[in-house]
């Protein structure tokens, strides 16, 4: 699921305001991120601007200058994406800010915790717990 929205964020056809509003299910392009009026929910917006997601841009940017990107930030977006430097990155980025996930995400989520917690499962993203017995 995050890989999927690593790449419709490269796409540029991540579920966002803007994206929605091409399909004629909203009729908002505001981000409903930051809610700041007037401001478009660009993936331009979401990764350079969106007030919502400060830390997490910062955190990127430092992620960025330790893999030696060739992306600054005054670098186009296309640019950014295209750098594989970038990809893990980006991922955490996307993975810490929750870009482009759909609600119908948390509740798979919740409902493997609460399948794993049935099961006596500690943690749903360590595999090696599931299934072995000590």
């Amino acid at each position: 699921q995050l890989a999927a929205r690593y790449y419709q964020l490269k796409l540029d056809s991540f579920p966002s305001a803007v994206w929605l509003r091409r399909l004629h299910r909203t009729d908002s392009e505001t981000c409903w991120h930051c809610g700041r009026t007037g401001t478009r929910m660009t993936r331009e917006h979401v990764i350079r601007d969106c007030r919502a997601f400060t830390n997490e841009r910062r955190q990127l940017w430092i992620a960025l200058a330790a893999v030696r990107s060739t992306a600054t930030r005054r670098s186009p977006i296309a640019v950014l994406m295209a750098d594989q430097k970038a990809t893990q990155p980006l991922l955490d980025f996307i993975r810490q800010t929750g870009i482009g996930k759909r609600r119908a995400e948390d509740e798979d989520e919740e409902s493997q915790r609460q399948r794993d917690d049935d099961w006596g499962w500690k943690d749903s993203d360590d595999e090696e717990d599931r299934g072995r017995i000590d």
